[in-house]
């Protein structure tokens, strides 16, 4: 299945450079096959890798092959400005090859074929600001007239069934607002193709006077639950920096979205590669036990600093659990609906089954009682690759798990008490009001959100009590 991925606001564009550096890296010795040896292919990709490159036309799925014979990504680039891609300080040689690649294509391309999508106008206003203004000022409805004939020409290129994946960072307004406005628009022209919405949740908590703001934006594009989105990958920016800060003992711009990057990868992984054990995305979140409470968080490990060496005896079950010591959230314990876990390397599958036997007799994972079998595993042969400037540890073997978690519900109550600040001033919701959105939307989609909450709570609530007591 094909993956369109949408890149939209400063953040968003930064996360998904990074994302197809990744993806690109992985499948560089098809993109670019005279670069590489049969030898370095072998070594770098994959062990068993044959020289047959119809063996690998899953990269088909993230990479559309134009009538020259370049290479060129399924994707888009939305802001208000011009984006300006920049490869970062971790980059290394494929960095500057995927530049190549979009600059080339752009050069070459007629306008309707761009992949960025942004709207100048000689008026400026606050569109990058406010929920409110990314949904209902006329500069985004303009924004949203363009994204929609790129994306109706990506989609009239893809031979095979096809995905959107949209990426944003939800506290600011185009992230949020915007994203919710395209996201209805999406769901309105391709009501039964998958999509999939990656939100990173900014550390509100700590950005001074824009906190209240970026908390009240996340609100509010949360609340939006009746898009007819398939699911929500949510992650916190805080618990990725700590994350960062733990292994590499120190954090950045670049080092956040590198591992964020890695999610995007995992995700599409059963798209790209075959392996021994399949399960996807779509598998996991059809079985969805509330639909409306579709939300996910990743985990991912080992991350381990490029400093360091491979422990001995360092197996799969140690990256296993590796992995689920490294939530994207903050969080405290919580009781699963439904996980995906996805090993990348090569692992047999007997290996796999024992350890998630161990997993489940040790109830490392608490699944909620009516589901005590809620877990999906699925493997692929091959592993992520970093890059040489990277701070991570390479690994002959990851994993990788998204949860549907009573977990979440810590999440959300940190946006709902950010946002509050905001809600219960009426000069500032009359802002809102005044920048075009109505007051009965933000009574609805503060309802939406508080329900979202209660779910999950009284969900958490009923397993605490356990099945005896209830």
């Amino acid at each position: 299945m094909s993956v369109i991925c949408i890149q939209v606001g400063g953040a968003g564009n930064r996360i998904g450079l990074s994302a197809w550096e990744q993806l690109l890296r992985e499948h560089e010795h098809c993109i670019f096959p005279d670069k590489f040896t049969e030898e370095e292919k072998r070594r770098r990709f994959n062990s068993d890798y044959q020289n047959d490159q119809d063996k690998d036309e899953k990269y088909l799925n993230v990479f559309r092959e134009k009538e020259d014979g370049k290479f060129v990504p399924r994707t888009l680039f939305i802001d208000l400005e011009r984006p300006i891609l920049t490869i970062s300080e971790l980059s290394d040689s494929t960095g500057e090859n995927l530049l190549k690649l979009i600059q080339d294509h752009e050069s070459e391309c007629s306008e309707s074929n761009s992949l960025f999508v942004s709207e100048t106008s000689s008026v400026l206003d606050s569109s990058s600001y406010t929920y409110a203004n990314g949904r209902h000022s006329s500069r985004s409805k303009k924004l949203l007239e363009i994204a929609m004939e790129r994306i109706r020409s990506l989609v009239e290129k893809c031979e095979s069934p096809f995905s959107f994946m949209i990426v944003s960072s939800i506290g600011g307004g185009l992230g949020s607002g915007f994203v919710s406005l395209l996201m209805d628009s999406i769901y309105t022209s391709y009501s039964k193709t998958y999509k999939c919405a990656i939100s990173i949740s900014p550390d509100f908590e700590n950005a001074g006077d824009n906190g209240p703001i970026e908390a009240l934006n996340s609100f509010l594009y949360m609340g939006n639950s009746t898009n007819g989105w398939d699911a929500k990958i949510f992650m916190e920016n805080k618990a990725i920096e700590n994350l960062c800060k733990k292994e590499f003992h120190y954090s950045s711009m670049d080092s956040v979205n590198e591992l964020i990057s890695l999610v995007i990868s995992n995700v599409t992984a059963c798209n790209r590669f075959e392996g021994p054990l399949s399960t996807d995305l779509q598998n996991l979140t059809h079985n969805f036990p509330y639909p409306v409470m579709n939300i996910l968080y990743p985990s991912f490990g080992p991350i381990h600093s490029s400093m360091k060496t491979v422990p001995h005896g360092y197996g799969t079950e140690m990256f296993t659990y590796d992995c689920l010591a490294s939530p994207f959230i903050e969080s405290s314990e919580g009781y699963t609906m439904c996980s995906s876990l996805l090993y990348r390397g090569y692992v047999e599958p007997r290996t796999i089954n024992t350890v998630v036997r161990k997993l489940k007799d040790e109830r490392a994972l608490k699944f909620c009682s009516w589901n005590p079998s809620g877990l999906k595993v699925g493997a692929v042969f091959h592993r992520p690759l970093y890059s040489c400037n990277s701070n991570l540890l390479n690994m002959h073997i990851t994993a990788f798990m998204l949860s549907n978690s009573t977990r979440l519900k810590s999440s959300l109550e940190r946006i709902k008490h950010g946002a509050n600040e905001i809600l219960t001033m009426k000069s500032l919701l009359h802002h809102f009001h005044s920048e075009g959105m109505e007051l009965d939307e933000i009574t609805e989609l503060t309802e939406n959100f508080e329900s979202l909450v209660e779910g999950y709570q009284e969900l958490n609530a009923e397993e605490e009590l356990g099945p005896d007591e209830e």
